[in-house]
């Protein structure tokens, strides 16, 4: 069974036949899913007898799972056959980027001297033999020494908050698409930390009911992840008793 990637476009090629003695205009619909979708169309001419093979370009599902394929021909508005291809496609979840953290960098924020920034830049690549779509995005969470103590990081970076009219859905995601072998640097916006850091280099800030923890060095723990819940290895900020 052919398996395709949600998203890609892909050619199918039929050839069509016209059995009668005239000719005739057709119109062909490439039809997947048991519920017989549309997901490409054309129109073809054929003189009497001829055969022509035609081809469609055709967008792949979103969601995984397989999906029988049909042919329906049309002439003059009406069905004239529906086929159904011997073999079924599948669709399967894209495979992860490898995600790799390389630079965290802190200052001080000029408006709040209380406060620090911390702005994370990534090396995402493509080590697989398709392109692969994946919207990324940066977490943090607040953990003594372990990044697992937490069952999920509780800051995401607003990557598309910026832009007029960006939906809601996607204020916290950065689209990446990537061909084999292709690699980009991206890097999140700033994030505040709750906190101030003092003259030893300890990180102090708040639990989780806001009241201030003072001599309590802590860290965060920062990671890009994709929609799939793949996530690079994480990465620290500040110390930990």
């Amino acid at each position: 069974m052919p398996q395709f990637l949600s998203g890609v476009v892909k050619v199918a090629k039929v050839t069509l036949r016209n059995p009668t003695g005239k000719a005739f205009d057709y119109h062909a619909v490439l039809f997947m899913g048991v519920n017989q979708a549309a997901v490409a169309e054309l129109d073809v001419s054929l003189g009497a007898g001829e055969s022509k093979q035609v081809s469609f370009s055709v967008t792949m599902p979103s969601q995984t799972g397989v999906y029988p394929v049909y042919l329906g021909v049309y002439s003059a508005g009406q069905l004239l056959t529906l086929y159904q291809a011997t073999e079924n496609v599948e669709i399967v979840t894209p495979p992860p980027f490898n995600m790799v953290i390389t630079r965290v960098s802190t200052a001080t924020d000029k408006y709040a001297t209380a406060y620090w920034l911390a702005e994370v830049t990534g090396v995402i690549s493509n080590p697989h033999s398709a392109a692969i779509t994946h919207r990324l995005r940066c977490l943090m969470a607040p953990g003594t020494s372990d990044p697992y103590l937490f069952s999920s990081y509780i800051w995401v970076r607003c990557w598309g908050g910026g832009v007029p009219g960006t939906p809601a859905s996607q204020l916290y995601e950065l689209p990446v698409t990537l061909s084999p072998g292709q690699s980009v640097t991206v890097v999140s916006p700033f994030y505040y930390i709750n906190g101030w850091h003092d003259i030893h280099g300890n990180y102090e800030w708040s639990n989780i009911d806001l009241m201030y923890k003072s001599g309590v060095p802590k860290k965060y723990w920062i990671v890009l992840s994709d929609e799939l819940g793949n996530m690079s290895q994480p990465i620290s900020v500040g110390s930990a008793i």
